[in-house]
């Protein structure tokens, strides 16, 4: 039995080329056109395939030898001189699957109009099971058979004809989807494609002219299939997630360069600011011990100033008592007269030592003006090598500053170069502060295009990262939309499926209606699902169930209704019948409310009575027919029920009665002559009272007269008539009385218990008649619902739509991101441009200055310019300061040498007085001597000197005493101002303490981890003095030389820096009064902010997290996903092309060719290209095997072999390509292989199939070479379509040079490959015992006629014969019969 695949059933045309309305019938999807040169054959299978496959339309595919030189248009239209200006064809194909005998067709509808830029085009599918010139047609029907004229349908009318049961479409590329969809099935439109130029290239005339082995392994290359964009989704996502997170990666360590400048400045400014804040400490503690030590000493000097008083005051009573004592002795040894000379003497000896002393003094000075002039000269000397010294550093920064000017470009350097003079002094003082502020613009303006730089920089990864946002949105729209092409698929698979068990269920339909009409209504509907419910869609079954369930409801309560009142009537003759059985005498019929009268008064026992009928029998003379006639009258009269009573008869309220009351006729003729009176004892009446009742009834003539007769007497006849009054009235006989009398009662009896009894037999038959009416209708009310309720569920339609719902649902969701991130991306690449241009605008002036890290050098540049000037300016100002230092020390020697001069001058004068004054002591001397006054001089003049000595003693005791006096005062003062100044030093000291342990408990200052300090006490004073002592000794090298103002300037351009470049981490400076210091901190978390190292410790674990994670995603991208997933899809494939190449192997080792040709094809590794790439066959080995099992050095082979694969791959992709086309390219498995074929003949050995050796091949023997790999190429696309897609071949002047033996081999080959064919050929029939079956069409043109004649023939296997109208439905029928047998 065939597989339920579509085949090829019928190919038709309308209105096209030379054929005006034509439909060729496929023999199980096989038919030849044979004809000769220019017949048509070539032009009619063309003009189905491939163009009715895709609607591709270019003159290339409609021409076998693929000439662009005949359009569309001429299949249509014709020649110019054809007249037609505008023309409509139709072409189509009919499939249909043998099991289900379903059938789908596809076409295409074509309008040219001459001069037309281009030709209409419109596709089309039937897909409810229609098929065209059976159920539709593509012409004007009506109009056909009023006029006999085939008018092609437009396509407005074409939609309309196959409405809901179908679909068509405008465009070529949709159509080309929608028969891949509806028919083939292939995952990529693009292998569909290739399908169909595959069986064009197959279509190909003189085949094996045209290709040779070499271009037939391409295209068997080009056949197996490829690795898809979803096998290599996975490896795609993780490489884009490698590449995300590298960006990430770099982007981090960028911020991590920025966050260690940060901290690096920020280290330098907190541990400057501990290293203060320790030198103060210290410095405070330096002060507050020298404070204590003042006050101790001023202390000291107060003690030992009050001491001294209390000593002067006793040597001052001392000395003055011992000058009174000395100048009593002084006077009286005045009193002599040789002491004027001694006077004279004592004058002249206290001048000459003034003058010597003088002269000493005069000697000193001179000899200290020599010794500071000659300081002077060497500090003059000093100071002039100084002076040279800075003038070579002043041009030295100078050419520092010109070259770091040029490197930034910074032009206004050179207008304040040229305002130095050539002396290296500045022109103009003023030029400083016109130089800062030039700097400080340059600086801003530098600052402002680095940060258009960082912030285009900014918009640059924004825009990157909003790119890759939008291509991982679109690959996840496209996955998204691959999902729900796949779920619509397995949509439209679902309600093929539901179509067929439809289809089985309405075959197998037995009591349930449905027409064919609401079938393929139903069918119609089913194609609209999820639009329409299922339900809505089988409401056309339903409602005929539901119909017809109704008709048989109404019959059934119809037959009930019948049942029910023949049960009613059952019981209640059975009841009759009981009745009548249980002794019940014969009753007149009477009313209910007699009944109730009569009840009453029977059971009453003071109310004696009975009726008549019971009271009296017929006297035995009386005949039966007289009994009859008589009993009749009575009754129809109302005589015989009336009531006989002796009494007045008592009638209540609702109670009827009818009573006689007796009026005897003595005499005359009377009905006590016909019934004789028989009471009965419950009646309590007597023969007599009833004789009376019965002589009151007379009995009259024949005639009704009666005779004499009282208006109230009451008469009757033997005739039947009777007379009440004035009532008179003629009654027909019965056969016998049934009342009157015993024996009549109970023959009454009898008789109405057996006609109850029949009446009831008859009911009985009756209600088994209508009971089994009711079982059938119930049956096929049951057998209704029961297939009702086989109706194909639509429990798989359900799962399927509800899977492509929310398969719609991520697709809708996945194009609204895509478009949210497509705007996005947009937006951010405006931004970006347009900061582009900005910075390009921006960055126009300068030459060498243009990218982001340019200026951020040139910031730092600058620093550096701005540094070199500052120390330009403090040289010229040291150099300013030494040159004013040299004025003065000239001048100064120059005073110096004028001041030697002017005291040598007064030497000279002191040293004659010197000589003057000496001369006269030494005579003034001799003198005294020689007067013999000599020891009383002496002894005066010692007096004197002691007098003298006492003055002064008591004069400096007093002057000591004032002195010591206002030095108590002073030293009062200054000693209270010492302890102010020590308690002033100690709070300061304090204060220091307080500020050195808030900044040390900070922990700004990191120390390493075996260092003393980071186990320092610091909550004592002396602990805080020991840390801080230690700090200075460990900063003192390092920050002692810096200054404050430089290191906090550095810090604020690394921050400015760093804020820019670490947008995201939301840096903030402040400054806190409490502590006087600037903090930084990291505001991104506003609860917990980080300092700079915290925030580098951050970005240094995230940046080791993102190395880590780079290296999983390359642990997973080379273990996980290259060995397991896109490794497992490249083994898959590679297993399925080996099998594929062993099943065409086989097919080619059973052609039996009549030279012995043998064909093999080898598909064999090729070798690694490199030292790090595997060979083929041992990677392929290596695939196979079970992931668990490999070894770690295999594991890291393969590793190696992907890796270095990727690393290419990302190489060529950085040149433009895209990176997974390159991924594709390098890990296609295709390309690790290479095809060879094989030959023999007989019992040669297997050789390569060379082109040379090709070429030297009979013809037959190329085309066999040729048309078996082609047939496996085409084997190979087939494979991955549907399970059910047709597998179709074309082929233009088929095996032409192949002979008749090789022939049959070559159509066994194609029966064996299950291939569908239209092939064409000048003598080929195709009649060979390998053809199961097979349409032939001799297509006759002769001398290039406007038209074309078919003569069709049918090859069923074993004869040939030609078809005429009507045969191939019965050859067809017979086909499938063969099929289901």
């Amino acid at each position: 039995m065939t597989e339920n695949r579509w085949v090829l059933n019928r190919a038709g045309v309308l209105n096209f080329w030379f054929y005006s309305d034509e439909v060729f019938e496929l023999s199980e999807g096989r038919l030849i056109f044979r004809g000769a040169n220019g017949s048509g054959k070539s032009v009619t299978m063309q003009s189905f395939l491939p163009l009715v496959l895709d609607g591709d339309k270019r003159p290339s595919r409609l021409d076998p030898f693929g000439s662009r030189d005949r359009k569309i248009e001429y299949y249509l239209l014709g020649e110019t001189e054809s007249g037609i200006q505008d023309r409509t064809g139709y072409l189509y194909l009919e499939f249909r699957q043998p099991e289900s005998n379903r059938f789908l067709t596809v076409g295409i509808g074509l309008r040219a109009r001459r001069g037309a830029a281009q030709v209409g085009f419109w596709g089309f599918a039937i897909t409810d099971r229609r098929r065209i010139g059976k159920d539709l047609f593509l012409y004007d029907r009506d109009l056909f058979e009023k006029h006999g004229q085939k008018v092609p349908l437009d396509r407005a009318e074409l939609e309309q004809l196959i409405g809901e049961g179908g679909k068509v479409v405008r465009e070529q590329g949709e159509y080309c989807q929608m028969v891949n969809q509806l028919l083939f099935g292939f995952a990529d439109l693009e292998a569909y494609k290739d399908l169909l130029e595959l069986m064009i290239q197959l279509r190909s005339p003189k085949l094996s002219k045209d290709f040779k082995p070499s271009t037939i392994y391409g295209i068997l290359n080009d056949a197996l299939p490829p690795l898809s964009d979803e096998d290599l989704r996975p490896l795609a996502e993780v490489i884009e997630d490698m590449d995300e997170i590298g960006d990430r990666l770099d982007e981090l360590r960028m911020h991590r360069t920025e966050a260690e400048k940060l901290v690096q400045a920020y280290d330098q400014y907190n541990g400057m600011r501990l290293f203060e804040l320790s030198a103060k400490v210290l410095q405070d503690e330096t002060e507050r011990k020298q404070k204590a030590t003042e006050v101790l000493e001023q202390e000291q000097i107060w003690n030992g100033l009050q001491e001294e008083e209390q000593q002067t005051l006793s040597l001052l009573d001392a000395s003055k008592q011992e000058l009174l004592q000395t100048e009593t002795e002084i006077d009286h040894l005045n009193r002599s007269e040789a002491m004027e000379k001694q006077q004279e003497l004592k004058t002249a000896q206290d001048r000459l030592a003034e003058t010597q002393e003088e002269v000493r003094r005069t000697n000193e000075r001179i000899d200290d003006l020599e010794q500071d002039r000659q300081k002077k000269e060497e500090r003059a000397e000093k100071v002039k090598a100084d002076l040279a010294k800075y003038l070579d550093e002043q041009r030295e920064l100078r050419n520092e500053m010109d070259a770091l000017a040029r490197e930034i470009e910074f032009q206004d350097h050179d207008l304040y170069e040229r305002q130095w003079a050539n002396d290296g002094q500045p022109a103009d003082e003023k030029m400083w502060a016109g130089w800062k502020r030039d700097v400080a613009g340059y600086r801003q303006e530098l600052k402002d295009t680095y940060e258009l730089c960082v912030y285009e920089r900014e918009l640059a990864a924004k825009a990157s990262e909003a790119e890759q946002s939008m291509s991982a949105a679109r690959e996840s729209r496209d996955t998204a939309e691959r999902l729900m092409h796949t779920k619509e698929e397995a949509l439209r698979q679902a309600i093929v499926r539901q179509e067929d068990s439809l289809l089985a269920w309405h075959k197998g339909l037995q009591r349930l209606h449905v027409a064919e009409e609401t079938f393929r209504t139903v069918l119609h509907r089913l194609q609209r699902y999820p639009e329409l419910a299922y339900d809505e869609i089988v409401e056309p079954f339903k409602s005929a169930a539901e119909q017809a369930l109704a008709e048989i409801t109404a019959q059934r309560l119809t037959a009930e209704h019948q049942l029910n009142l023949q049960v009613q009537l059952m019981e209640q003759l059975r009841g009759e019948l009981q009745a009548w059985r249980d002794h019940r005498e014969p009753e007149p019929e009477h009313s209910e409310a007699r009944s109730r009268s009569r009840k009453r008064r029977m059971e009453s026992e003071t109310q004696p009575g009975g009726p008549l009928y019971t009271l009296c029998e017929f006297r035995p003379h009386v005949d039966e027919r007289t009994k009859a006639v008589l009993e009749t009258v009575l009754h129809r009269s109302g005589l015989l029920d009336a009531w006989i009573s002796p009494d007045a008869v008592e009638v209540l309220e609702q109670e009827e009665e009818v009573w006689i009351k007796p009026s005897p006729v003595w005499f005359g003729h009377t009905l006590a002559d016909y019934l004789e009176p028989t009471p009965s004892a419950e009646s309590g009446l007597t023969a007599q009272q009833v004789e009376e009742v019965l002589r009151t009834i007379q009995i009259g003539q024949g005639d009704g007269s009666g005779g004499q007769r009282d208006g109230s007497a009451a008469f009757i006849t033997e005739t039947g008539q009777f007379v009440l009054g004035p009532l008179t009235g003629q009654t027909v006989g019965k056969e016998r009385p049934e009342w009157i009398g015993a024996e009549a009662r109970k023959q009454a009896r009898l008789a109405e218990i057996k006609r109850l009894e029949e009446q009831v037999q008859a009911v009985e038959q009756e209600i088994d008649k209508i009971r089994g009416q009711i079982r059938q209708l119930q049956e096929e009310s049951e057998h209704i619902r029961q297939e009702l309720a086989a109706l194909p569920a639509d429990e798989d339609l359900r799962a399927a739509s509800r899977i492509l719902h929310d398969a719609k649902a991520d697709w809708e969701h996945a194009q609204k991101v895509e478009t949210e991130c497509s705007g996005k991306y947009k937006e951010a690449a405006r931004k970006w441009r347009d900061q582009q241009r900005t910075v390009l605008e921006k960055t126009a002036k300068w030459s060498r200055l243009k990218k982001e890290k340019d200026f951020r050098e040139a910031l730092d540049t600058l620093q550096d310019y701005e540094r070199q000037g500052l120390s330009l300016k403090a040289t010229l100002a040291v150099l300013g300061r030494i040159r004013q230092e040299a004025r003065r020390l000239e001048e100064e020697l120059q005073a110096a040498a004028d001041r030697i001069a002017s005291e040598q001058e007064h030497l000279d004068v002191l040293s004659t007085r010197e000589t003057q004054f000496s001369a006269a002591v030494q005579s003034l001397t001799k003198l005294v001597q020689e007067l013999g006054v000599y020891d009383v001089f002496q002894r005066l003049q010692e007096l004197q000197e002691h007098r003298s000595g006492l003055n002064k003693t008591i004069d400096r005791c007093n002057t000591e005493l004032r002195r010591l006096d206002g030095e108590l005062g002073a030293a009062k003062e200054r000693l209270w101002q010492k302890r102010t100044e020590l308690e002033q030093s100690e709070q300061l000291l304090q204060k220091s303490l307080t500020d050195w342990q808030y900044e040390w408990k900070l922990g700004l200052v990191e120390f390493e981890p075996e260092h003393p300090l980071r186990t320092a006490v610091t909550d004592t004073p002396e602990g805080v003095l020991k840390t801080a002592q230690a700090i200075r000794n460990l900063f003192r090298a390092r920050y002692e030389p810096r200054r404050k103002e430089q290191m906090l300037n550095q810090l604020q351009e690394t921050f400015v820096l760093a804020k820019n470049a670490l947008l995201d981490y939301s840096l903030v400076q402040r400054y806190e009064e409490t502590g006087e210091r600037i903090f930084i901190e990291s505001l991104r978390d506003r609860t917990q902010p980080w300092t700079p190292r915290m925030l580098l410790n951050e970005l240094l674990r995230m940046e080791e997290e993102q190395r880590l994670l780079i290296e999983e995603k390359d642990r997973e991208l080379y273990e996980q996903i290259l060995i397991h997933s896109v490794g497992r899809a490249i083994k898959d494939k590679i297993n399925r092309a080996e099998q594929w190449v062993r099943e065409m192997n086989r097919f080619m080792e059973n052609r039996k060719t009549s030279s012995g040709l043998v064909l093999s094809l080898e598909w064999t590794p090729r070798a690694a290209r490199n030292e790090r790439e595997m060979d083929t066959e041992k990677l392929v080995r290596l695939l196979r095997k079970n992931p668990n099992t490999l070894l770690p050095e295999e594991t890291e082979q393969m590793v190696e072999h992907f890796r270095s694969r990727i690393r290419w791959a990302k190489e060529d992709a950085a040149e433009g390509e895209g990176l997974r086309k390159w991924m594709q390219e390098l890990l296609d498995y295709r390309n690790w292989f290479a095809f060879t074929l094989y030959f023999r003949k007989g019992s040669q050995p297997w050789r390569e199939l060379t082109d040379s050796r090709f070429n030297v091949m009979s013809g037959g023997e190329k085309a066999m070479a040729m048309y078996i790999p082609l047939f496996a190429a085409t084997d190979s696309r087939y494979k991955d379509s549907r399970s059910d897609a047709p597998r179709i071949i074309t082929l233009d002047e088929a095996f032409a040079g192949v002979d008749d033996e090789n022939m049959r081999d070559m159509f066994q080959l194609l029966t064996d490959m299950r291939f569908d064919y239209m092939m064409t050929s000048q003598v080929l029939w195709g009649c060979y015992d390998t053809v199961p079956s097979l349409s032939i069409y001799e297509v006759y043109r002769p001398q290039d006629v406007d038209f074309v004649t078919l003569i069709p023939y049918y090859w069923n296997g074993v004869q040939r014969r030609m078809m005429e109208d009507g045969d191939w439905e019965a050859v067809k029928e017979v086909a499938a019969a063969r099929f289901e047998g």
